[in-house]
């Protein structure tokens, strides 16, 4: 199935970057383009991640570059066993976040997640107000200052939130300004075993140093058991794609 499903993706969902689609692996549905457009905006497709997390066994969520962990929020408050834990490496909105942590159920760590253990640049604005846009990588024809924080691997991430035997399954919430192909790398196992929804931000540019691999975030994803089931246009330059495991796919392919 993950060859045929590489083909259909590779080939539908990236051949024409200019129209939003939604595509199933293993049917799409026929309706005309502006009723399409109509259902899927960006909005709709945030969503229909919501409503996914809300089905079947996924009681933990991970937000990575959390900024003020609206995220977190919306999910701990959706259901009493649910847990949500958010990262934060900007000290700038870190402060701001801790702020808006609720009870016991909600956690947040001011680390990034990357490939692996150590350090990483942290490039920020040179305006304070524009903090929340800080990224691991340069954005082209920008001058920032960069500064050093902690990382953690995606996979240690996981095993601290399924640590708590109550957590069966999570979904990983992804927004990190170019660099999902730096966090996704250090997370193979939880993707491949507990992550059942994952929604992430990509570019069909490299609008920043390094960015613009679509192609290789698919590719990982489908090899870790995902199915990418739809993306967006949230910027002329970038979108963000659902995938959700294998199971999940299967048993909800009526409302997907």
């Amino acid at each position: 199935m993950r060859a045929v499903g590489l083909a259909l993706v590779n080939a539908t969902l990236w051949s024409n970057p200019h129209h939003l689609e939604m595509v199933s692996l293993l049917s799409t549905r026929g309706e005309d383009e502006s009723a399409f457009l109509s259902r899927h905006r960006t909005g709709s497709i945030k969503a229909l991640f919501f409503d996914l997390l809300g089905r079947g066994e996924i009681n933990g969520l991970i937000e990575v570059c959390a900024r003020f962990a609206s995220v977190c929020q919306r999910f701990v408050k959706s259901g009493e066993a649910r847990i949500a834990r958010a990262n934060e490496a900007n000290s700038y909105v870190y402060e701001t976040l801790l702020q808006r942590v609720e009870g016991s159920r909600m956690m947040a760590m001011p680390e990034a997640i990357g490939r692996e253990h150590g350090t990483v640049s942290l490039y920020l604005p040179n305006l304070k107000s524009d903090a929340s846009n800080a990224s691991t990588k340069v954005r082209l024809g920008t001058q920032r200052r960069s500064v050093s924080v902690s990382q953690v691997a995606l996979d240690t991430a996981s095993s601290r939130l399924s640590s708590d035997s109550s957590v069966r399954a999570f979904g990983l919430w992804i927004d990190v300004e170019g660099s999902s192909f730096e966090v996704l790398p250090g997370g193979r196992s939880a993707i491949s075993k507990l992550a059942k929804v994952i929604i992430l931000e990509t570019e069909d540019e490299a609008v920043l140093e390094g960015s613009g691999q679509r192609l290789e975030i698919n590719d990982l994803l489908i090899n870790c058991g995902q199915v990418p089931i739809a993306r967006d246009r949230e910027h002329p330059y970038a979108f963000n794609i659902l995938s959700v495991n294998e199971g999940v796919y299967s048993r909800n392919i009526r409302v997907i």
